[in-house]
């Protein structure tokens, strides 16, 4: 299979929606709803799905969340996670994910199209907001389920009125931040079983986005696994970033970006390819993604 590098450039930028949420900010007006980013004019002109691909990785509970994780161990009180670490694992894990990405060879398959990598929906906003829609996870997750399936404005709208309306227990238990991440589990997939069943109750054409790949330390991230599950339901490819060993700056790679310490300890997909480029896209198959998450897959449609 020939393969292609990827050009930084084809990586979506969200400044344009990100200058309009400061203007928001300073006309007090807020965050976006996760309903009113899905159908932003702006999103119609940077989104296309057919020809867009969607990168899911560790944010803030997976990648190097590792580090907290191993000093955790002793004790120290100095690495419990509060706010200032979790903005900071969010941060390195973007620009670590970025920097995938950009040294990424491709199947052909997946030339020309672009890359949205779902961080930058978190990054440059002012703290007290942390992301265009907020601090809710519930509210990205609502969010990233419309965008993957590509759905219509009409099946957009009677899923975000019915989360909003018939399931707000869900919302608030998800943005509780003093309830544990694997608690909220069974309302994560509330939100994704919710959106299944609007999108069968409706015969508007999807346009799902082209392919998914799993990124940095995904099997660690719940957020995530979820996505990843979402994909598979839906039929979307799904690919994985492996790092070729072969490549003469692997082990610089492994150096410069501090993994060497937790690399045992996130989950990092090696190759020994022609060394070509750093790290190659690999398509996996349903077999594969069974044998990661295929129970959660059940979980999700055991009622749907």
């Amino acid at each position: 299979m020939s393969r292609v590098e990827l050009p930084s450039h084809n990586v979506v930028s969200l400044e344009p929606l990100k200058l309009e949420f400061k203007r928001r900010i300073q006309e007090g007006k807020g965050v976006f709803s996760p309903l009113e980013l899905y159908l932003h004019p702006e999103w119609q002109r940077l989104f296309d799905p057919q020809n867009t691909i969607y990168v899911t990785a560790a944010a803030s509970s997976g990648g190097y969340r590792a580090y907290i994780d191993t000093w955790a161990e002793g004790g120290s009180s100095f690495w419990k996670p509060d706010g200032h670490k979790q903005h900071t694992i969010i941060g390195m894990n973007t620009h670590l994910i970025h920097h995938m990405v950009k040294e990424s060879a491709i199947p052909s398959e997946l030339s020309n199209k672009s890359f949205v990598i779902p961080h930058e929906i978190g990054t440059q906003i002012p703290s007290p907001y942390g992301t265009l829609m907020g601090r809710n996870e519930a509210d990205l997750m609502i969010h990233w389920m419309m965008r993957l399936g590509g759905v219509s404005k009409k099946v957009a709208e009677k899923y975000y009125s019915t989360m909003m309306q018939d399931h707000g227990n869900t919302r608030e238990i998800i943005g509780n931040p003093t309830i544990l991440k694997a608690e909220k589990l069974p309302y994560y997939i509330d939100i994704i079983r919710t959106f299944l069943q609007t999108v069968r109750e409706s015969d508007d054409k999807m346009e799902p986005v082209s392919a998914v790949i799993l990124g940095l330390d995904w099997k660690h991230s719940l957020g995530s696994q979820l996505e990843a599950a979402v994909a598979y339901i839906l039929n979307i490819p799904i690919y994985e970033m492996a790092l070729d060993e072969n490549h003469p700056r692997s082990k610089e790679f492994i150096e410069s970006f501090l993994l060497k310490r937790i690399q045992n300890s996130i989950h990092l997909p090696r190759t020994n390819s022609a060394g070509n480029s750093l790290f190659n896209v690999i398509k996996r198959d349903p077999e594969y993604i069974e044998s990661q998450i295929g129970t959660l897959v059940s979980n999700i449609t055991s009622q749907v």
